[in-house]
């Protein structure tokens, strides 16, 4: 997902890139000469009965897909707007060609539901962080009203599909696939970016907590992984699981991905208390791959040894070690990249404390660690890694930023790209 910061001057604008970027020295000039305003407020807003782009931030989160396309929420004033049509879901990739794709107050777009409509009372229903995978498939979530038999505790939901053609991944209040009865009972209204999304196959991947049923207080079993298609979902972790070793699943974590293949990355705490044995606030922080007809496997655990270190060990002193990694650092290989904090062994507190690792099913591989030298950099070393500019293709290539130690502040910023043992700097401040 991108997202595109609105441009104000006389009037906001969407502005896409049309094509993609064959090297980073040519991003500036390829905004100028392929940029492609999409809508500014103002604009005659498509199939919206005369209605105009409008209000204050009159867009909210954008995704983008391939050609250029673009699926975002905007705001409408006008003609004919109220309360509960305000926003609609609108997808192209050029002024000229951009259609409306649904408006609150329309029918809930699966035909399932009878009269019920996209809105509450007093608002429209259309949530405001809408996905677009790279083939086009959108998931969204959505207040409803007036449907039949509907209450408060079954009104949101969570649509997949495309224009034309939407089906309900899930509903609040459906019941949970394995879940011993137990219902699913989060808002998926407005999903958050970070516990849900889809591939470009339309399999999805969400987080819920959990009601009734065989629920229970201790362990925590109240929430949940689930993945899948429209009626077919599957539980892929429980809050209260015991995984392998004997520890017990005590939350579930923020890191979630899935790839074109449909596995499922997800990280989860262990309870330090129950289990045994209990996880200790030095190991209970655990990052898995889910795949389909091989169920969850581990990859990284706090407290494992660092490959490639001289002892070091995945800790940090404050005992608060986690997965730092961006949202879009897992690929079709089921190999992820992260930036890691060491302790322990050969580590120099300041000097080669953190590395980057990629990780699979198959262990951890280091990639460059605070430290190393640096390449094209003349000898000098790796500094602080940047976690939220991680990325890795689905052949394995990755790039990352980082600075360098000993530079200045305006020299110490660079990018690198390559493979495990051959990277290359790209580009240096």
């Amino acid at each position: 997902m991108k997202h595109m910061q609105s441009i104000q001057r006389r009037a906001a604008a969407i502005l896409a890139v049309a094509g993609g970027l064959s090297g980073l020295a040519s991003a500036q000039s390829l905004a100028v000469t392929n940029g492609v305003v999409l809508a500014t407020d103002t604009d005659l807003a498509p199939g919206c009965g005369g209605a105009t782009f409008g209000g204050s931030f009159f867009t909210d989160a954008m995704s983008t897909g391939l050609g250029g396309n673009v699926l975002f929420r905007g705001r409408l004033t006008g003609a004919g707007v109220a309360p509960i049509n305000e926003r609609a879901y609108f997808y192209g990739s050029t002024r000229a060609g951009l259609t409306l794709v649904m408006r609150g107050n329309d029918p809930e777009p699966s035909g399932t539901i009878p009269f019920a409509t996209l809105n509450s009372a007093t608002a429209q229903g259309l949530g405001g962080t809408p996905r677009l995978t790279e083939s086009g498939m959108m998931l969204f979530g959505a207040t409803m009203s007036g449907g039949t038999g509907m209450t408060t505790a079954n009104d949101t939901a969570l649509f997949t599909g495309t224009p034309g053609s939407f089906s309900i991944l899930v509903r609040e209040g459906d019941a949970t696939p394995g879940g011993g009865g137990s219902t699913m009972t989060s808002s998926f209204s407005s999903p958050s970016n970070q516990s849900t999304g889809m591939n470009a196959a339309g399999t999805a991947f969400f987080q819920t907590a959990l009601l009734g049923g065989d629920v229970v207080a201790s362990p925590s079993n109240n929430a949940a992984w689930i993945m899948g298609t429209p009626g077919s979902l599957t539980m892929v972790r429980r809050k209260g699981d015991t995984i392998p070793s004997g520890e017990i699943v005590s939350a579930l974590g923020f890191v979630s991905q899935i790839n074109a293949s449909g596995q499922f990355l997800h990280e989860e705490t262990l309870s330090t208390t129950l289990g045994a044995p209990a996880a200790t606030v030095s190991n209970n922080v655990v990052l898995y791959i889910y795949t389909p007809g091989f169920g969850n496997q581990l990859v990284v655990r706090e407290g494992d040894a660092a490959p490639g270190t001289a002892g070091a060990t995945f800790n940090v002193t404050s005992n608060s070690w986690f997965i730092n990694t961006s949202g879009n650092s897992f690929n079709s290989a089921g190999q992820t990249i992260m930036r890691c904090d060491l302790m322990n062994g050969d580590v120099i507190t300041g000097l080669n404390d953190s590395a980057l690792y990629i990780g699979s099913t198959s262990g951890m591989t280091l990639l460059a660690r605070r430290g190393d030298v640096a390449p094209g950099t003349g000898g000098m070393t790796f500094n602080v890694f940047n976690n939220s500019n991680v990325q890795i293709s689905n052949s394995g290539r990755v790039s990352f930023t980082a600075t360098l130690a000993g530079a200045t502040a305006t020299d110490d910023g660079c990018i690198f790209e390559g493979f495990p043992g051959s990277l290359n700097l790209v580009v240096r401040e």
